[in-house]
């Protein structure tokens, strides 16, 4: 490893061998062992941190190493906490979009929530529709009428 000027091994050149362009280079990133609790490396996982990078860096994270194909890919807790996210965020979105149906008994017609929400093509709010038709968060009254399910009823 080599020493900066100051006389301290730098994070730039830190397993970089003979390196002598790393101060050049756009970004460096360590790839480095996971160790469990005891000390014993996870054998198909590392962990990529930013040594260096021209602009915004990014976070340590930890990837799994597909043992065939040598890529990297995401980790089973990271793909989980990446579907929980995605699920709040679209629940979110969900009741953003259906809160212009309303739950009185004749139903909001399709038209009124296709002009509710201008900025979605047709085909975007059948597709809402039809998930919370199948959530139980509403419920087709009618052709073209349907009715939001109070908080209490929906399963």
């Amino acid at each position: 490893m080599r020493l900066d000027q100051s006389g301290f091994q730098s994070p730039i050149y830190q397993g970089r061998g003979a390196s002598s362009l790393a101060c050049a280079a756009r970004i460096i990133v360590n790839m480095d062992h996971v160790r469990n609790v005891d000390g014993n490396v996870i054998r198909d996982q590392v962990r990529l941190s930013c040594a260096k990078v021209k602009g915004p860096g990014f976070p340590s994270t930890r990837m799994r190493v597909n043992q065939v194909s040598r890529w990297l890919g995401s980790t089973t807790v990271e793909l989980e906490e990446q579907a929980r996210a995605n699920a709040l965020r679209l629940s979110a979105e969900l009741n953003r979009k259906l809160s212009v149906i309303t739950s009185d008994e004749s139903g909001t017609p399709r038209k009124q929530i296709l002009a509710a929400l201008p900025q979605h093509t047709r085909r975007e709010v059948d597709g809402v529709l039809d998930r919370a038709i199948k959530s139980g968060d509403v419920v087709k009254v009618g052709y073209g009428r349907y009715r939001r399910l109070p908080k209490s009823l929906s399963l």
